[in-house]
């Protein structure tokens, strides 16, 4: 990580030290099998931005793309990606591995690392528009996004959103009532999200009580897969942080914390999901089973 700063430091204020990054490149199989994903990309992209050769070092990179790609974040991907086209190294191995991540990357990138990469790709390579998997899968997701303006759950989500950030947790209320029959499990999650947020807000109020009863009946006839990890934990964190031991909220913690619950969440959950439940299950005094 020292290197990977220092190397970093240098491209920020243009001082090439030919010398360091050539010690670096005579210890890159040392480098990359002993260093994590994005500083190895933060020290390909020092040297390509002060224009010195590391050859050993993107050797490395091509040899262990697989690993790179399938363990990187897109920002470390994008940075490798630029590294690679900003030099002219085709790097076929590592375009490969990107282009089998390619909806990964158009779904979990900012539009900054999606257009780097797909820049660079298209740089280095001569493959057509119709079999460029990274643009097809942008062009899939712009379609999505088009679609997604249009559906109702979303606008709802909008809505709900608005008000949550207003603090105004009647007309969040107000919206479940009148339109419970069309909730997703983003408009529930979403809700209680926002509902933990809001301290004012009145726990016996009939409509909070009426929400919390029909969030508990969807999550027992659903199943936690429909609600997904990061809802889950949304939802249960909200409750801890209201330490809200009503027996309606008593029913949503004891279906989360149940063991099959709770193998799904740590097999399919991201470890934050999985931290924030287990602290807000631990709060409620309600332990995994």
């Amino acid at each position: 990580q020292t290197i990977a700063n220092i190397a970093w430091a240098c491209a920020k204020l243009g001082i090439p030290l030919p010398t360091l990054f050539s010690e670096l490149d005579s210890h890159a199989k040392w480098f990359v099998k002993e260093g994590y994903t994005q500083e190895i990309a933060n020290t390909v992209w020092a040297g390509a931005k002060l224009q010195l050769d590391l050859p050993h070092l993107m050797n490395e990179v091509e040899v262990n793309a697989r690993w790179l790609i399938s363990n990187g974040s897109t920002q470390a991907i994008s940075n490798i990606a630029w590294a690679c086209a900003t030099q002219g190294i085709p790097s076929p191995n590592l375009f490969f591995e990107i282009d089998k991540r390619a909806l990964w990357l158009v779904e979990n990138g900012s539009d900054q690392d999606i257009e780097i990469t797909l820049w660079a790709s298209s740089t280095l390579h001569t493959t057509s528009a119709e079999k460029n998997n990274l643009l097809l899968a942008k062009r899939q997701q712009q379609h999505h996004q088009q679609n997604r303006s249009t559906n109702p759950a979303v606008l709802r989500n909008k809505k709900i959103i608005d008000l949550g950030r207003q603090k105004n947790w009647k007309g969040m209320l107000h919206i479940h009532e009148t339109e419970s029959k069309e909730f997703d499990h983003i408009n529930y999650a979403t809700v209680m999200n926002y509902l933990g947020f809001t301290p004012s807000m009145d726990y016996d109020d009939v409509a909070f009580n009426a929400f919390l009863d029909d969030l508990a009946d969807q999550l027992e006839r659903r199943g936690i897969e429909w609600m997904g990890g990061r809802g889950i934990a949304n939802i249960i964190s909200a409750l801890g942080t209201m330490e809200l031991k009503s027996p309606n909220a008593k029913r949503i913690a004891l279906y989360i914390s149940k063991e099959a619950s709770a193998e799904w969440l740590a097999k399919n959950g991201t470890p934050e999901d999985v931290a924030n439940t287990a602290w807000a299950c631990a709060t409620l005094g309600i332990f995994w089973r």
